[in-house]
């Protein structure tokens, strides 16, 4: 038997700022019969929020635990940290809500006055400003480069060649090398795994050290050539060979100083 396709009323059939409207065009003169039909809003909606018996701001759901106001400025200090590079988690956003309940004490649905994840969706929904995601790790000098500090550094750069006699050096991509270094882990962190209910962490045995990896240093030229990388492995300790080269240093600096 082919199953039949039910369609639901939808719940909201007319927007809001329409009811706004006709609320205002009544208060201005207007018929409510009138207003009900120009704006295309119910006309008993319209007489319940003339008489005050609904409230003029239509929303679904039980009563917020902080006032339009207290989120707007939980909204506003959680963009301020972000611009400041100090984003804030899900989880310190609950439990800054916690520390202003636990001081006013007002009633709220939440346990030991802590919101959760339904809560944090629906701040998240009311506030579309603001968004979750992965924060990228950066040292405050790097998260402090702008457009004019690197266009400053290129203009010292050519300053600097040209007051050497190398200004030429610009002119030819082949000459122009830029380097950088990257780690790669030898045993690379494993996602989620599944296993007996009712036990605590699980492990994955690894071959190697967890926090093992190689270090690679690329160069490449403005042209697109490359050079062979560099590749440190991991460190082993060679008493003979830092012996020998202790000793070789030693004497290189014996000779600079002395010759």
């Amino acid at each position: 038997m082919p199953k039949i396709k039910v369609l639901k009323r939808p719940i909201l059939q007319y927007p809001e700022e329409k009811m706004t409207e006709a609320v205002a065009a009544v208060r201005n003169g207007m018929s409510k019969k009138e207003a009900a039909r120009t704006f295309a809003v119910p006309r008993s909606t319209l007489i319940r929020k003339l008489s005050g018996t609904i409230p003029e701001e239509r929303r679904m759901g039980p009563a917020r635990t902080l006032t339009a106001a207290e989120e707007n400025l939980l909204a506003q200090w959680v963009l301020s940290l972000a611009r400041k590079g100090f984003p804030i988690t899900r989880h310190l956003l609950c439990n800054a809500v916690k520390r202003v309940l636990d001081v006013d004490k007002r009633p709220n649905p939440f346990t030991n006055n802590l919101p959760g994840m339904t809560w944090f969706h629906a701040f998240m929904k009311r506030n579309p400003v603001i968004s979750e995601k992965h924060a990228e790790n950066l040292t405050r000098s790097r998260a402090s480069v702008t457009k004019k500090s690197i266009e400053k550094w290129f203009q010292e750069v050519e300053l600097t060649l040209t007051a050497d006699g190398f200004r030429d050096v610009l002119n030819h991509p082949r000459r122009i090398f830029n380097a950088d270094e990257s780690g790669f882990l030898l045993c690379p962190k494993s996602g989620k795994v599944l296993g007996p209910r009712g036990r605590g962490d699980f492990y994955h045995q690894v071959p190697n050290n967890e926090k093992e990896q190689l270090t690679v240093m690329g160069c490449f030229s403005a042209s697109g050539e490359t050079v062979p990388p560099m590749v440190i492995f991991p460190y082993k300790r060679c008493h003979e060979m830092l012996q020998i080269l202790c000793q070789i240093h030693g004497q290189l600096v014996y000779r600079r100083v002395v010759g």
